[in-house]
């Protein structure tokens, strides 16, 4: 929970919260239809959007509902690091994608599986 200083925490433009609002409101989803459609009361969705608590059971059904992975919140919920080397073309692709703001990040990542998808892989 957040103090009532009315200042956003660090981070607050990327919390979860903030990205399942996004795209439920980019999905045309009001909360109350949202709820119903994951068999939950509007207020527990209102108190995901602020960033007021939060079930992690319930994100393969967000992710499926919103159309988008999982990943795209479990990635806001724990730092990996990885072993793995990445190409030039791979980290500037990286350091684009973290300049990107929510709703571009969510249409990158939606046009890079097309790209997948076409190629066959």
């Amino acid at each position: 929970m957040h103090g009532s200083s009315g200042h956003k925490p660090r981070g607050a433009e990327d919390s979860i919260g903030r990205l399942l609002g996004t795209l439920r409101h980019q999905s045309g989803l009001t909360q109350k239809d949202f709820a119903a459609a994951l068999g939950v009361g509007r207020s527990l969705v209102a108190r995901w959007e602020t960033d007021r608590g939060g079930e992690t059971a319930y994100l393969p059904r967000i992710a499926e509902l919103l159309g988008v992975s999982p990943e795209v919140f479990l990635n806001r919920m724990v730092s990996q690091t990885t072993t793995e080397t990445v190409t030039i073309d791979e980290a500037e692709l990286i350091q684009i994608y973290r300049t990107l703001s929510i709703s571009d990040r969510v249409t990158a990542l939606r046009h890079f599986r097309e790209l997948r998808d076409r190629a066959g892989s």
